[in-house]
């Protein structure tokens, strides 16, 4: 049902599942970033998110995820907001 134009693919009867997510409402405040980087993902959850007011708040050292999860690239270079 998810990729009804590829019905002879090799995994075409595997067990997919689909996840929807409602409307992106913008965070306000939003959280802000005292150093320069781009955040590919950050594995956290819903309260640390609510909650954060500074990147580094949603990356706790208790976090039982840590920083295996986190991508992130540092860069000098000015980003356009």
């Amino acid at each position: 049902d998810l990729l009804p134009t590829e019905p002879d693919h090799k995994r075409a009867n595997a067990w997919y599942y689909k996840l929807s997510l409602g409307p992106l409402h913008h965070k306000l405040p939003p959280i802000i970033s005292e150093k320069r980087r781009r955040i590919t993902f950050i594995f956290t959850t819903g309260d640390r998110f609510e909650a954060a007011a500074e990147i580094n708040d949603l990356l706790k050292d208790e976090s039982p995820a840590g920083y295996p999860f986190v991508t992130l690239k540092e860069t000098k270079e000015d980003f356009a907001e």
